[in-house]
């Protein structure tokens, strides 16, 4: 099992190879042996291809991830027939069984794929800096798009998990060490991209800018999460990016998934804007939370789906200037974060799923700090639905006491003391 664990490198070799071959496009342009060893990686002629591995499985991590916050945090209910999937949802599993399938494994992975991607990253890091001055090209670049990406990895896992494994060595460590080391893969990621030359740069810099925003603000460290969130590009979008037709770079918004499987809870649904326009009150449909009703899926039931992706190639934005507007408000607040939360609101028609028929929501207005901080939340709530960022947020605002109690949709209790994820039992056997 120890080759199974965190960090360990007796698999790595076989995991990165296979996320060469299935993860990237380009990779398919390049002529391989029939059979790899680790040794063959060592070749500056990979050095894109590792990168890009680094990247193409954090987009497949992803899925499990994101239904694990759905699950767990009660944004959702479900309605299929997977025990792993009751489990999360209930909340009551002591140390979770599982964890460890890979990134395409349907029954909750998101432990191990994230793990994979650190290894991805570290590798091609060690890799690529070792390469011979002029064997690659755009050297800075690569490298920083591993740190970037393996930032998110270890950040993703240190938001939904109670603690954090490294190395393989089963010894649990804090939340916060798990923050530190993420802002540390995002911090020279940024050095990187600064200095590279590749057209692509400006994304990655903007992506550790609100990676790092985000961990910093996590670790309680406000000023330097407002120094970073002030730095990122006015509408920018990081997206992950997925495609139809491939297993490994749709996600699971299918018909065994999200519509059939997940109903969108009560206290998601049917959200609207109140506030002032033109001196009249209005009340608007908030389309920032797009659902649609598909009736009864038993007696009592209703079932409501998510219209936000609409098929498995849709992107999903996972690190955008929209979040960063809010780490600011939520660190600032008073009205700073007014303003900020009335800005977004106004150009609410820029998000990609929203229709014209919505080119801003009406303002906000108080002056009491505490309505003000408890709109920042909400209003990061509805800003980043979906997009895998329940957990954290909550258990870093105390909003997760606040998740949904009583039973799942099969009628099993839920276990209402519990905020983060236990690690595997994998991990620490």
């Amino acid at each position: 099992m120890r080759n199974r664990r965190g960090r360990g490198r007796g698999v790595l070799a076989a995991f990165l190879l296979a996320a060469l071959v299935s993860g990237c496009d380009s990779f398919f342009e390049v002529d391989l042996p029939g059979r790899l060893v680790a040794e063959d990686l060592n070749d500056p002629a990979l050095a894109e291809n590792l990168a890009l591995a680094v990247q193409g499985d954090l987009e497949c991590g992803f899925r499990g991830y994101l239904f694990n916050d759905v699950l767990w945090s009660g944004v959702g209910t479900y309605l299929g027939a997977y025990r792993e999937w009751f489990l999360t949802e209930q909340r009551s599993i002591g140390k979770q069984d599982g964890g460890n399938g890979d990134c395409t494994h349907i029954r909750r992975p998101a432990w191990l794929p994230m793990h994979i991607v650190r290894n991805q990253a570290d590798v091609a890091i060690e890799l690529i800096g070792g390469f011979a001055d002029g064997d690659v090209g755009d050297r800075d670049y690569l490298m920083a798009k591993a740190y970037v990406y393996g930032g998110y990895a270890t950040e993703f896992l240190a938001e939904h998990y109670c603690s954090v494994v490294f190395g393989g060595d089963g010894v649990e460590r804090s939340r916060e060490e798990g923050f530190e080391a993420a802002a540390e893969l995002f911090t020279s990621g940024l050095e990187l991209a600064r200095g590279a030359s590749h057209s692509d740069a400006g994304r990655l810099r903007n992506l550790a800018l609100v990676g790092r925003a985000r961990a910093r603000l996590n670790m309680g460290d406000g000023t330097g999460a407002v120094a970073d969130a002030q730095q990122v590009e006015n509408g920018f979008v990081g997206y992950l990016d997925y495609q139809l037709g491939d297993p490994r770079r749709e996600w699971w918004v299918s018909a065994n998934d999200f519509p059939v499987n997940i109903s969108i809870r009560s206290h998601y649904r049917n959200l609207t804007v109140e506030g002032l326009v033109g001196g009249e009150p209005v009340v608007m449909d908030d389309p920032r939370v797009p659902l649609e009703f598909l009736g009864l899926d038993r007696p009592g039931l209703e079932h409501w789906n998510q219209t936000k992706y609409p098929n498995e190639g849709v992107d999903i934005p996972f690190a955008t200037w929209r979040e960063a507007q809010l780490v600011i408000a939520e660190v600032l607040g008073g009205q700073e974060a007014v303003a900020i939360i009335n800005n977004l609101r106004a150009t609410v028609s820029e998000l990609g799923w929203v229709s014209d028929d919505h080119p801003g929501l009406p303002p906000f207005r108080s002056t009491d700090e505490d309505e003000i901080r408890a709109q920042v939340i909400e209003e990061r709530r509805r800003e980043l639905f979906l997009q895998g960022t329940t957990i954290g947020d909550d258990i870093r605002t105390g909003e997760w006491r606040n998740w949904p109690g009583g039973t799942t949709a099969g009628g099993l209790p839920i276990d209402t003391s519990a905020s983060c994820l236990p690690v595997p039992i994998v991990e620490l056997r």
